[in-house]
């Protein structure tokens, strides 16, 4: 009798065991007026290793409210790289300011040296990138419609800003 009861129930927690990623492991969305990204989950950031120098192996899932400090010092160095004497990162990050809202972002969290950082990858929205929310956006080239940054948390400063080369 108390056979069908205990299938059942085995039968009941395995589905929902089954029904798709727990928040801890999948990654996290935010859409805001001035930046659309995803927060990479601490348990997935290992995969996106290969995107950046990996320096570290201890991985961090930042809060939206993280999120929005990095932006803020993204946006501040794209300002003050207009005075930058280096031609090329001059003219893509004025490129870039002027069209930031249509931009992607993928934020990891990862520390390196005992820093907490939040790694940033930009791409265009236009890119054909379905599953840009689950898997990394990698391209090679592309010039100022891919860019990555760097956000040091404890400095709130932005370091290694990359604008792809051109093909």
């Amino acid at each position: 009798m108390r056979f069908p009861f205990i299938a059942a129930a085995v039968v009941v927690l395995s589905l929902l065991a089954c029904n798709g990623p727990t928040k801890s492991t999948s990654n996290t969305l935010v859409e805001t007026p001035d930046y659309t990204g995803v927060i990479v989950s601490k348990h997935r950031a290992s995969e996106w290793g290969f995107l950046f120098n990996l320096a570290s192996t201890e991985f961090w899932e930042p809060s939206e409210d993280d999120v929005s400090r990095a932006e803020k010092c993204i946006k501040q160095l794209l300002v003050s790289v207009q005075q930058d004497p280096d031609d090329y990162r001059k003219e893509h990050a004025a490129y870039i300011l002027e069209n930031l809202l249509q931009y992607r972002r993928q934020y990891v969290g990862r520390v390196v040296n005992g820093e907490k950082r939040i790694w940033c990858n930009a791409f265009f929205a236009e890119g054909s990138f379905p599953d840009w929310i689950d898997d990394p956006v990698y391209v090679i080239d592309g010039g100022h419609h891919y860019w990555e940054i760097e956000y040091v948390l404890p400095k709130d400063e932005c370091i290694s800003f990359h604008v792809h080369g051109e093909a």
